[in-house]
């Protein structure tokens, strides 16, 4: 609720440019970080910045990189459950 609500009490065609105002700033707070987002995605494709990500997920995969993590990762939490029990 903008500051300037107590208006429409006083003249209603007074408030309509404080909600008018109030609900652009709302837009253009929410809308700017999804326009830029959008934009920087855009230029990833443009400067090879995808193309590489792209590679390196698809030579993890390829390496297996996933299952090693899961392996050390039920590593640990055995070791864990070991060190408990003592």
């Amino acid at each position: 609720m903008p500051e300037d609500y107590q208006y429409e009490i006083i003249e209603p065609w007074l408030a309509t440019d404080v909600y008018l105002k109030y609900g652009k700033n709302m837009a253009n707070r929410i809308f700017t970080p999804v326009m830029a987002l959008g934009q920087r995605y855009m230029e990833s494709w443009e400067n090879g910045t995808q193309q590489r990500i792209l590679w390196m997920f698809y030579r993890s995969a390829i390496e297996g990189e996933a299952f090693r993590v899961a392996w050390r990762g039920a590593q640990r939490m055995a070791e864990m459950w070991r060190d408990r029990d003592r």
